[in-house]
């Protein structure tokens, strides 16, 4: 995988903030190949015991993600996947070479998760490249 350009790194960005504006996502964070976070925030009431622990959970997301891709022959690509545990979601959704990782309480709804961050995942690109127009 290739270094983050400026424009990648700002969609990233961008995607994250606006999901962290609604107060049911804990955290949403894009990862890469390698499990390392590339940019994250994280609201305040999710305890991890420390940033090497929250490190450690993505790294765990990203590998359970390349193990479920080598099925895609079989079965088709990964849209997107969910683990419900007692109290949230850790929803996964592959956009473009990243692993977008949202955690949010459980009673959100998974599927509108996954529908608004694929959007702003398209408009914040499209964003990004007007802001060079200007």
């Amino acid at each position: 995988m290739s270094l983050l350009t400026s424009d990648e790194f700002l969609s990233c960005d961008l995607v994250t903030s606006r999901l962290m504006k609604n107060s049911e996502v804990l955290f949403s964070g894009f990862v890469n190949n390698r499990g390392r976070m590339v940019t994250c925030e994280k609201n305040n009431s999710l305890n991890f015991h420390n940033e090497k622990s929250l490190e450690m959970f993505v790294m765990e997301i990203a590998l359970d993600f390349s193990m479920k891709n080598e099925f895609n022959e079989v079965l088709g690509n990964v849209e997107y996947f969910v683990t419900r545990r007692k109290n949230i979601n850790v929803v996964c959704i592959p956009i473009n070479e990243f692993l977008l990782v949202v955690i949010a309480n459980n009673h959100i709804s998974v599927e509108k998760v996954v529908k608004k961050a694929i959007t702003l995942s398209k408009f914040s690109t499209i964003e990004v490249g007007l802001n060079e127009l200007v």
